[in-house]
């Protein structure tokens, strides 16, 4: 610092982060031009401001990424593979065609679904709700069974459908043994 009268001032000042050196002769100007002939406390604020002003820029900038960013991962595309519907026209507790029509209907809902799978896939593992437990009002007469896991950054979810009274214990193995497969499946590749 050169002060008014020729007063030098030398100091290293460390910073918390790495500059470049254009960043850092970017900062000498403005400081000059700031400072020449007005008190510290003036010079200060205007740095203060100018800084607050930089960081609202950049602020403003990584505010509107994390967005989109949001936006993408929110609307993030489900691939669903359905099989084995056809089995539960033979169940007794399918035998209402009614209720058979509406589970299959949200089957058919891209959106409906991909609610149902992130309300019960939020945690990695296993994921059972039985009849009136079920957030979407088609499936109160059914049973829904997720499992879930993540490997080599990628997440699975399978899962059953099936009447209240099933075998649970059964399922929970088939699934398990899905999830198990995928992920030597994803290992291999």
């Amino acid at each position: 610092l050169v002060l008014k009268g020729g007063l030098i001032h030398h100091k290293t000042v460390t910073l918390p982060c790495d500059m470049t050196q254009e960043a850092l002769d970017e900062l000498s100007r403005r400081v000059s031009v700031v400072a020449v002939g007005r008190f510290w406390k003036d010079v200060r604020d205007v740095l203060q401001s100018y800084v607050e002003d930089a960081l609202e820029k950049y602020a403003e900038n990584c505010r509107s990424a994390i967005s989109e960013m949001d936006g993408i991962m929110m609307d993030q595309t489900f691939q669903f593979f359905t099989g084995g519907t056809h089995n539960v026209l033979g169940m007794p507790d399918f035998s209402d065609l009614g209720r058979l029509q509406a589970i299959m209907a949200l089957l058919e809902e891209g959106e409906a679904m991909s609610k149902l799978v992130n309300d019960c896939s939020a945690e990695q593992g296993l994921c059972i709700t039985i009849g009136d437990e079920n957030p979407v009002f088609q499936m109160r007469d059914c049973s829904i069974v997720m499992a879930s896991a993540k490997t080599a950054g990628r997440k699975a979810v399978v899962g059953l459908i099936g009447p209240v009274r099933m075998d649970y214990e059964r399922s929970i193995s088939v699934l398990e043994g899905i999830l198990d497969t995928l992920a030597g499946d994803i290992e291999t590749e």
